[in-house]
């Protein structure tokens, strides 16, 4: 018989055929009963299990994890056993991702194996939980279609809220030595709750001479910068970043901050922690020809003297001096103008002058009759051996005039909504005598109050601003408020400095408008009633208890569970309480026309109910 020579690639078409050939069984097996030939019962294995049996997860988890493991030892080669989770007790209230869809163990297989399943809790809108159970079919030869159940416990403490999870804040990499490798590290994202789209995540590096990221693409040099990507289906599978050195060859370690920025899927105003990375240099360090400035910054007033060193880093060649020049020799002098460093070992002789030693350089500011204050550099020039051509830091001097003394407010208007808060900046103009005290006084303090009550500028402190905070208290009427912030400065030479008034407009926006207090008796139970009218236009009222003294929270989140606005953030006594909400968010803009939510929360009760906006 005449032998038949295969055409090429019949292997490949062949081994395609197997495959689909046993996947179509699979799908078989899925679906129809065992089927056993007459008058035999059918004998099934428990093939495969899962553990642990019971997952207790919070909305606000980014996943659960439990493992199937393969029951069945040995498992030939060439046959495999396929686990499918399935969700079969399901709940209304709950809902969630189950992450592989399914898992395979192939042969051969001797000992215990196990393979993980995430479970993922999809956010809502409610504060309901619940319970659901996720079953596991088995397909397999001659294997139980059972693989055991696992109970999903779920809690709900609210809307979400959006956010990234960062494994780790703090790494440390090492750079090659030029024998060994470098050594990375890494760490993962993940997102806190589902988006409403696809999120995307940059990765930057602060220094990208210092650090970068591994490729994705195996081979490739490293990345500069990164972009993460989660969808609704893998937001909440960490994914890992890492972090490798750059070598360079100058022996010194380094710091390194990376950042990361979310786009898209609602994501865009969230912020995500920042990484800091150590990187060690095992090189050693051989320092180079340098001069040391013990300070770069003079802040003086008129006729005061102040100093400062340099120092050289590295014996020089021969002897080095340094010509010390102000850029402006009318606002002051400096003594020496020329520094001499001496090489070698110290000795008694040398060692005012041995490169080693700091050499003093005195400067006094210029009394004038102007009211100008000067600022310039005092620049240095090495001259000598190796020493030529090292760049010597200069020093910036700021001679600040007696006559020039001033305050600054950093706004003269502000607008500040009731029950919100806002800030202003003071800063002092030029260097006092002693110590300054600025005392902020509200016009109005029972509508508008003023933290803190004094500020203190010290002679080391005069050039930092200081930062005050207004507070607009609610009241029950629905008017506009006004009130003007005075300011009264003493010492310090500062006594009889103008300061500026502060004009603050409060807005009124949607207050506590009153305290139902026609039953004397406290409310027992905390307890959140329906806003009225509902639907309503433009306005409604929302009315809750209190039994006890508490911090109160309300506020109200569109549907997608951003935060429109915070009605009420205070302290309040046990009574029963009326707000109205005009629908305008936080920016006094008017929101649309759709269903909202508000929420009632303290430390021991919340509750969250819905109200229609019709316009």
């Amino acid at each position: 018989m005449k032998k038949r020579i295969p055409y090429p690639g019949a292997s490949r078409v062949y081994s395609f055929s197997r495959r689909f050939a046993t996947c179509m069984l699979l799908g078989v097996l899925t679906f129809l009963p065992v089927q056993t030939a007459r008058g035999q019962q059918p004998t099934l294995k428990p093939c495969a299990g899962v553990t642990p049996t019971t997952l207790s997860l919070n909305e606000s988890d980014v996943f659960g994890e439990y493992e199937t493991f393969l029951r069945l030892s040995p498992l030939p080669q060439d046959q495999s056993v396929y686990v499918v989770p399935t969700i079969s007790g399901s709940n209304s209230n709950v809902s969630v991702s189950i992450s592989p869809k399914l898992v395979q163990f192939e042969g051969p297989i001797a000992g215990v194996v196990l393979k993980k399943f995430r479970v993922a809790v999809l956010p809502d809108m409610d504060a309901i939980g619940g319970t659901l159970s996720i079953a596991h079919a088995v397909i397999g030869p001659d294997c139980d279609t059972e693989g055991g159940t696992v109970t999903v416990n779920v809690s709900d403490s609210g809307p979400p809220v959006q956010s990234v999870n960062v494994s780790e804040t703090n790494l440390i990499v090492v750079e090659s030595d030029g024998v060994n490798d470098g050594l990375s590290d890494e760490y993962a994202l993940s997102l806190a709750t589902i988006p409403s789209a696809t999120v995307s995540v940059v990765v930057k590096s602060s220094d990208t001479l210092a650090v970068k990221f591994a490729s994705d693409m195996p081979g490739m040099d490293p990345l500069a910068q990164k972009v993460l990507e989660f969808t609704q289906d893998n937001w909440f599978e960490p994914q890992t970043v890492t972090v490798t050195a750059v070598d360079d060859s100058d022996g010194s370690n380094e710091n390194v901050t990376i950042s990361h920025t979310a786009s898209g899927g609602g994501y865009d105003d969230v912020v995500i922690a920042g990484i800091a990375v150590l990187v060690v240099d095992p090189d050693p360090f051989i320092p180079s020809p340098a001069a040391t400035v013990s300070r770069t910054d003079l802040i003086m007033h008129e006729g005061q003297t102040s100093t400062y060193t340099i120092k050289l880093e590295t014996s020089p060649s021969e002897k080095v001096f340094i010509v010390v020049q102000p850029t402006n020799t009318t606002a002051a002098t400096v003594s020496p103008s020329v520094l001499e460093f001496l090489p070698g070992v110290p000795s008694s002789g040398n060692l005012l002058l041995h490169w080693n030693t700091p050499h003093l350089v005195t400067v006094t500011s210029v009394e004038d009759d102007n009211a100008v204050s000067e600022r310039f550099a005092i620049d240095h020039v090495a001259v000598g051996g190796d020493y030529a051509n090292v760049s010597v830091s200069s020093v910036n001097a700021t001679i600040w005039d007696d006559e020039a003394r001033n305050v600054t407010l950093s706004d003269s208007r502000l607008v500040v909504n009731e029950g919100e808060s806002s800030t202003y900046i003071v800063g002092l103009d030029a260097f006092p005598l002693n110590t300054v005290t600025i005392t902020p006084t509200s016009s109005a303090p029972d509508k508008l109050s003023v933290s803190p009550e004094r500020l203190r500028f010290t002679t080391s402190t005069w050039h930092l601003p200081q930062t005050v905070t207004l507070t607009a208290l609610r009241d029950v009427d629905t008017d506009a408020d006004a009130a003007t912030i005075t300011h009264r400065a003493s010492g310090g030479g500062y006594n009889m400095v103008d300061i500026p008034d502060l004009t603050v407009v409060i807005p009124d926006t949607g207050t506590v408008t009153g305290v139902e207090d026609e039953d004397t008796t406290a409310p027992t139970d905390f307890a959140l009633e329906g806003n009225y009218p509902n639907p309503f236009n433009p306005a409604t009222e929302i009315v809750y208890a209190l039994p006890q003294q508490v911090h109160v929270i309300l506020t109200v989140y569109d549907m997608s569970g951003r935060e429109v606005r915070r009605l009420v953030n205070t302290s309040q006594a046990p009574g029963r309480y009326r707000v109205r909400w005009d629908g305008k968010d936080a920016q006094g803009q008017s929101v649309r026309s759709g269903v909202y939510f508000y929420r009632l929360a303290t430390d021991a009760w919340h509750k969250t109910q819905s109200m229609v906006l019709l316009k």
